[in-house]
């Protein structure tokens, strides 16, 4: 039974998707100082797109629920839009992918946002289409 389980973690551990946060107070288009999870360092990218993990050192007094702007620039692995964000960053507000792979968002996908006010999508070579759009 233990060996079975030791064989669950490790392929759970494969599956992942991992950001490195950089945090920060930025400002961006109609967001004025808000605390941001700024990556370019993705790790473990599997077609389970799932997010599993965060890391990174957060500012004093910050956690990842204070989160409000979430910034992933410049992975080209990064393939499709990564679910369970929002288990991580339950607060976003605003929300920019810049020079990744995706090439569709997909019908819905946004819809877990329920207080997302800005999002951006730029620099996308492989782009389709966003539905809806």
């Amino acid at each position: 039974m233990k060996f079975l389980i030791i064989i669950f973690a490790l392929i759970s551990v494969t599956h992942a998707v991992t950001f490195n946060c950089t945090f920060q107070i930025r400002s961006s288009t109609n967001l004025v100082r808000v605390y941001t999870c700024y990556t370019e360092a993705l790790s473990n990218i599997t077609s389970s797109e799932r997010l599993t993990a965060v890391h990174g050192t957060h500012m004093t007094g910050k956690t990842l629920d204070d989160v409000e702007f979430l910034f992933i620039n410049n992975v080209s692995s990064l393939t499709f839009f990564p679910k369970v964000i929002t288990y991580f960053f339950p607060n976003l507000i605003a929300l920019q992918i810049s020079v990744c792979n995706i090439s569709a968002l997909h019908e819905n996908e946004l819809d877990v946002f329920p207080n997302l006010r800005w999002f951006a999508f730029t620099f996308q070579p492989q782009l389709i289409g966003i539905p809806g759009s």
